[in-house]
C-alpha cells in the first residue's frame, strides 16, 4: 500500500531471514555498514539513516514509526570551544531488543541484549552499563527496570491469550519450569 525506499551506497548485511514492512525509508551512505541479524522485524513507517555503522542484533524488533539514525545530519559549530564535533556515531542494538512504536535511536546509542525501549522514547546515549532484559524509556530515555522480556514463543503466546480469554480479571503466573529463554 505504501512504498518503501532503500538508498544503498554502502553495505547492507542481512544475517538471515527477517521482515521489513511498508512505508520505510532506509538510507545507507557511502562506505557505511548496516548489519542486521537474523529473525529481525522492522515494521511499517520506520526510518533508518546509516552513515557509518548501525548494528541490529538478531531477533530484534523495531516497530512502527521508529527512527534509527547514526547521524544528526548537521555539523554544529561550538564557538566557545572553537570546535565542530563529529555528527556521526555508530549505533548498536543488541540481540532480542524491542524498540516500541514512535521511538528514536540516535548516534552513540548502545542497547544491551533484550532491552525493551518504551513507546515515544529518545535513546541518545550508551546503555551498555544496564543489565540485559531491562526496560528504558522517556525523553531522553532512562533506565526503568530489569527482568523483562518480550514473549516471542508462539505456543506460549497462545497459552497466555487463552488464559486471559478465560480469566480476564486474573494475572497469568509464569510456571516455575519456564525460563526467559
Amino acid at each position: 500500500s505504501v512504498q518503501s525506499e532503500i538508498q544503498n551506497h554502502g553495505l547492507i548485511i542481512f544475517r538471515g531471514q527477517g521482515l521489513i514492512g511498508t512505508g520505510n525509508k532506509i538510507v545507507v551512505g557511502y562506505n557505511a555498514v548496516l548489519d542486521i541479524g537474523k529473525n529481525f522485524k522492522i515494521t511499517d513507517m520506520c526510518n533508518i539513516g546509516c552513515f557509518r555503522e548501525i548494528r541490529i542484533g538478531e531477533q530484534s524488533r523495531i516497530v512502527h514509526r521508529c527512527q534509527v539514525f547514526d547521524s544528526n545530519y548537521h555539523y554544529v559549530a561550538n564557538f566557545v570551544h572553537r570546535i565542530v564535533p563529529n555528527c556521526i556515531r555508530p549505533v548498536q542494538i543488541g540481540k532480542g531488543c524491542w524498540v516500541c512504536n514512535s521511538s528514536t535511536i540516535t548516534g552513540g546509542a548502545i542497547l544491551p541484549n533484550y532491552t525493551i525501549v518504551g513507546s515515544n522514547s529518545l535513546v541518545n546515549k550508551d546503555f551498555s552499563n544496564i543489565p540485559e532484559s531491562s526496560m528504558i524509556g522517556g525523553v531522553p530515555a532512562k533506565f526503568l527496570a530489569t527482568g523483562f522480556r518480550k514473549v516471542e514463543n508462539c505456543a506460549k503466546k497462545h497459552e497466555i491469550n487463552l488464559y486471559y480469554y478465560n480469566n480476564p480479571q486474573k494475572t497469568y503466573v509464569i510456571p516455575e519450569l519456564d525460563t526467559c529463554d
